[in-house]
């Protein structure tokens, strides 16, 4: 989770109050922008700011995977961003993998073949940092677009 700090005038917050409408609007409207802003991130940086790893073997499986929508939730507004690949985790924290049905990992490296008991992977974050990137959008975007929306 990442946590944002926006200041609106006491004359503001009685506008938002009084216009919750407004106030919902105008975060779908910027949480959007920011989701979007969070993914442009990830394909201009790629995978622990390495962007050559994007494309790899030409698949982009888990960037073509990332996701984000914007959701209510009583009187809350977010934003909800992801992917539903099961190895993201692997790219974001990092792991080892262990052999469990064999004795070794077998794969190839640079054309040869390895075998190991296991492997660690080192973490390559690229969604968290996206979303700080995309959390200072919202900053910049949402104060005036609520407050010229709760003012019609």
């Amino acid at each position: 989770m990442i946590d944002l700090h926006l200041e609106f005038s006491k004359a503001d917050l009685e506008r938002i109050r009084a216009y919750p409408e407004g106030f919902k609007r105008a975060a779908r409207q910027s949480l959007t922008i920011a989701m979007n802003e969070a993914r442009n991130h990830v394909y201009e940086t790629g995978f622990g700011g390495r962007p050559h790893l994007i494309s790899r073997r030409g698949q982009g499986g888990l960037l073509g995977s990332i996701f984000y929508r914007t959701a209510e939730a009583g009187e809350k507004v977010i934003g909800i961003a992801g992917t539903a690949q099961v190895y993201a985790r692997v790219h974001e924290e990092g792991a080892t993998i262990t052999a469990k049905r064999a004795k070794y990992l077998r794969f190839q490296v640079a054309g040869r073949w390895v075998m190991k008991r296991s492997v660690t992977i080192p973490a390559r974050p690229y969604l968290r940092p996206a979303m700080e990137a995309a959390g200072k959008e919202f900053v910049r975007d949402f104060p005036p677009r609520v407050i010229a929306e709760v003012s019609k």
